[in-house]
């Protein structure tokens, strides 16, 4: 969540990206917890390569 504010203040042209972001990885972590009961730390890696997944995503976008 924190990322995606700082993606919005870093790009702003990915304004909706971040902000959809905000939203994807609340309901990401939720739905997470939810399905499998991850210990804290399971969560934050999975958090973290979701985040990764979607930092790659943003500058394959932005190169085009």
């Amino acid at each position: 969540m924190i990322l995606g504010f700082f993606f919005i203040k870093l790009y702003p042209g990915t304004k909706a990206i971040g902000a959809m972001y905000i939203i994807m990885s609340k309901t990401h972590y939720e739905i997470f917890q939810k399905t499998i009961n991850f210990n804290r730390v399971q969560s934050v890696i999975v958090t973290f390569l979701f985040w990764l997944s979607y930092v790659f995503l943003i500058s394959y976008v932005r190169s085009l």
